[in-house]
């Protein structure tokens, strides 16, 4: 049996998708879910990826018109307004 390291099993660790189930759990237990199905969580996955490629590609496009190469919080704002959204706390 060989002993492994901390850097070979960092190595061998699959990454994350986006998010954990316990990240999930945070953000409906926010707005006011009690319980979540574990199905759902998959699904939540998608609709995550889907709308951070949507709000990150409006950014870019912002900071691109504004000839700038960084992408800054205003950018993330302004795309996030653009899809109709609302952000409660910025």
């Amino acid at each position: 049996m060989t002993k492994t390291t901390k850097s070979t099993e960092d190595k061998n660790k699959k990454p994350r998708d986006t998010m954990s189930e316990n990240g999930f759990k945070r953000i409906g237990h926010k707005a006011g879910v009690k319980r979540m199905n574990r199905d759902t969580h998959d699904m939540n996955r998608q609709e995550l990826k889907r709308l951070l490629k949507i709000v990150v590609g409006e950014a870019y496009i912002t900071a691109k018109n504004a000839k700038r190469k960084t992408i800054n919080s205003k950018d993330v704002l302004s795309a996030i307004e653009r899809q109709g959204l609302t952000l409660y706390g910025a």
